[in-house]
């Protein structure tokens, strides 16, 4: 019997062996292609606490972003600060590009990678001396050669990569990170567009002066209330016109110095003020077009005129009648359990048993899913056409004390009652929710989704899908009477 410690020596040598293999075959020291350095960071000497200075130029558009007393600034922009974040993320990647994945080293393929002068996006980062810390120059996308992997390299076929050229020297590598827009040469793109730096929760009153109206929005514990609403609000919609204040951000500024006037700041067409719950405010002001896109502004007590996209302003100054509650229910079709669509005639009973709809009464017939999950889903939809007068105790004059049609939706512990009466003169239906305040108006479109009868829901057979289909390409296809005039031949 062989001893135990032969046994172990035996073993390990076995060890050594394939580890030496492994060594062999695998190369993990291997050189690199003639030309190239050896394998590590692209910037080795690099240090982000250091960088005081980046430079971008691509063709003829330029920008420089320098470091400060005050901080990151854009000097073509008047000195704004720039967007720190911004800074911080060009110089964490710089630090930590790797060159471990080389494609090429021919000054031909410069221009066709988009890394030489005249096609590449020059780069320099510089210390406090003005000494550059970091050059090159940043191409296309491009993709990988399985060939130039290092040794027992890998990278997914599906990883976004770029092209970059070290300078000096004419050596290509790969960089497995989406770049596009970080190294922009558009200075607007620099700046720190940033308005407002209050928190959202410490907001109690917005005051939004428009063309049209003024909204005066106040806080009154967890829900808004907006003043001089008849009808109920859309705490989602309003919640957004407050929200929208303060994520309000600059996509470029103005000069400093120039007169109000020149940006229609003196006698604003629009003002928004913010009031915290210590009672300061926040202010901003809306100038003049500056084009069909967007306005000058300028927050009150700030430097800057600045520019902002119309459709940020949009999502602000509303009127009343948007930000009146335009869906009749809260509740969303998944949760629902068990619908009941009653008519004067008949009743439909659609029940979800073991996370599957099916009809169950009236029986005896198959069930098209797709109608049943279409009736479940706008259940929770219903949009609110216009609202008619709060509900009184004689609902009759609008036909909801014997109504022409019940949903009844179910879920858990809650039930949705959508009770519809009859038609106003323009053809648009009464209608409100069980124990809801208003009377309200929906339109034929939007009942046509949910008021279905059993044979509705039945499933069709190929035949009957092809019938309808052409039935409803025929009534849609208009009939031309006249007569058909040959036409002359030439």
């Amino acid at each position: 019997m062989m001893s135990g410690a032969r046994r172990n020596m035996i073993l390990l040598a076995g060890l050594l062996v394939l580890g030496g293999a492994a060594y062999i075959l695998e190369k993990p020291f291997a050189e690199k292609p003639e030309g190239y350095a050896t394998y590590g960071l692209i910037f080795p000497d690099f240090d982000v606490q250091q960088a005081r200075e980046i430079f971008i130029r691509r063709g003829d558009k330029e920008v420089i972003i320098q470091h400060s007393p005050q901080g990151w600034i854009v000097p073509t922009l008047f000195d704004h600060p720039a967007k720190f974040s911004k800074i911080q993320e060009v110089v964490s990647r710089v630090s930590r590009w790797k060159n471990d994945l080389p494609a090429g080293r021919s000054a031909a393929k410069h221009d066709r990678l988009a890394v030489g002068e005249e096609t590449g996006t020059y780069v320099s980062i510089s210390d406090a001396n003005k000494k550059t810390i970091a050059e090159f120059y940043l191409g296309r996308m491009g993709g990988f050669d399985k060939d130039r992997l290092p040794p027992g390299g890998k990278i997914d076929p599906e990883a976004i990569t770029f092209y970059i050229r070290p300078l000096p020297g004419d050596a290509i590598y790969l960089l497995t990170e989406f770049l596009l827009g970080t190294f922009t040469h558009q200075p607007e793109n620099w700046i720190d567009g940033k308005i407002f730096t209050y928190a959202a929760d410490d907001v109690v009153k917005v005051v939004a002066e428009g063309i049209e109206e003024t909204l005066v929005i106040t806080r009154e514990g967890e829900e808004w209330r907006l003043e001089g609403l008849e009808h109920p609000p859309s705490q989602s919609a309003i919640k957004q016109v407050v929200d929208s204040v303060g994520y309000l951000s600059a996509t470029n500024v103005g000069d400093p110095n120039a007169p109000p006037s020149e940006y229609g700041l003196d006698v604003p067409i629009m003002t928004a003020t913010v009031t915290l719950k210590d009672g300061s405010e926040a202010q901003i002001i809306i100038g003049k077009e500056k084009d069909e896109r967007s306005r000058y502004a300028k927050s009150v007590g700030g430097r800057y005129p600045i520019i902002l996209n119309t459709s940020s302003l949009d999502r602000i100054f509303k009127t009343k009648n948007d930000l009146v509650e335009k869906k009749l229910f809260s509740f969303s079709g998944y949760q629902a359990k068990k619908v009941t669509l009653e008519h004067p005639d008949e009743s439909v009973i659609i029940e979800k048993e073991e996370n599957q709809w099916k009809v169950t009464s009236p029986e005896g017939h198959a069930t098209d899913l797709r109608a049943i999950s279409q009736i479940v889903g706008r259940l929770g939809q219903i949009k609110i056409e216009r609202y008619v007068e709060q509900a009184g105790e004689d609902l009759s004059k609008f036909g909801l004390g014997v109504p022409s049609f019940r949903a009844i939706t179910e879920i858990e512990d809650e039930t949705h009652i959508l009770i519809v009466g009859g038609q106003d003169p323009d053809g648009l239906h009464y209608a409100m929710k069980a124990g809801g305040e208003w009377v309200v108006l929906l339109t034929d479109e939007t009942l046509s989704f949910v008021r279905k009868r059993a044979d509705d829901l039945r499933e069709r057979t190929p035949e009957e899908i092809a019938a309808e289909a052409a039935a409803k390409k025929a009534e849609a296809t208009p009939v031309d009477d006249a007569p058909k005039v040959p036409t002359p031949e030439n």
